[in-house]
């Protein structure tokens, strides 16, 4: 099996407070200069790598992190789970959404003709239930299933340095997620801590978060997106500890095991900083 690496953060943050010595307590910082800073952070991402990296052994993340019990971990993910390769993707706020995308499309791949005719006007159907005006996604659907209508386009290639056509083809799971959350937002209130009668400041969080470009994913979205899609989403972490059992596995289980179909598995590995996925 190969790992599809992806991130839910950008990072650390640096410390934004003032640098004035006298004793006084350090101001906020602007959203003007919150927004400079993490537009920057993705600035140097961008010059570091591609958006989905060509395969990779999973040996590589070693030389990233050299400790011993780090190795092991390593060694669990592929004597135990049979994981060897991984592809990286850049650290935008988009990675979570990229590497779901990505493993699903090169799956419906194997049989684009029966991928299009069961999910395309399905998952249109969804969005138009919620309200999404078909003005407003037709082109990010467009985008998605472009990529199986023409099979002789490589996803690699066209993945790997165009933002712009990656980012119009995620932009569906996130309205797919959006609309799940919108439409179920009883199934999200304990989440948010919130009341019944506050279910409206969901929806209000939802054109926040997941309708928008560069926003990092959370765990309210993970499970939105396996829901709606009715998939299965695993997440092994790798923990940023140095305790040999410190590798979880995470099942966000949403298949529909009612036919002879195989159920779609997305794996996702998350490591410190950074998820990665197994498919």
């Amino acid at each position: 099996m190969n790992f599809l690496s992806s991130c839910f953060g950008s990072g650390s943050k640096a410390n934004l407070n003032s640098r004035d010595e006298s004793p006084q307590m350090p101001s906020k910082p602007s959203d003007e200069e919150i927004l400079r800073y993490e537009n920057e952070l993705r600035n140097e991402e961008a010059a570091q790598g591609p958006l989905v990296s060509p395969l990779l052994p999973l040996s590589i993340l070693q030389d990233e992190f050299p400790n011993t019990n780090f190795a092991i971990k390593l060694d669990l993910l592929n004597s135990h789970h049979k994981f060897n390769e991984i592809r990286k993707c850049r650290r935008d706020g988009n990675c979570f959404y990229r590497a779901v995308a990505f493993d699903i499309i090169e799956k419906f791949k194997k049989d684009p003709e029966t991928a299009i005719q069961k999910y395309q006007s399905k998952w249109k159907d969804q969005l138009k239930a919620v309200g999404f005006d078909s003005s407003i996604f037709e082109d990010f659907s467009d985008a998605f299933w472009s990529f199986l209508e023409n099979p002789q386009i490589s996803l690699q290639d066209a993945w790997e340095t165009d933002e712009y056509t990656s980012n119009m083809a995620i932009m569906l799971l996130r309205l797919l997620t959006s609309a799940h959350i919108r439409s179920n937002p009883e199934d999200y209130l304990d989440f948010f801590e919130l009341a019944p009668q506050d279910a409206n400041s969901i929806e209000k969080w939802s054109e926040r978060s997941a309708d928008s470009v560069d926003v990092d994913a959370d765990q309210v979205q993970v499970i939105a997106l396996a829901k709606i899609l009715q998939i299965k989403i695993v997440v092994a972490n790798l923990g940023s500890g140095l305790e040999t059992d410190d590798l979880q596995v995470y099942e966000f289980d949403f298949c529909v095991y009612d036919n002879d179909e195989d159920p779609l598995i997305v794996y996702l590995l998350y490591r410190p900083g950074l998820l990665h996925r197994p498919g």
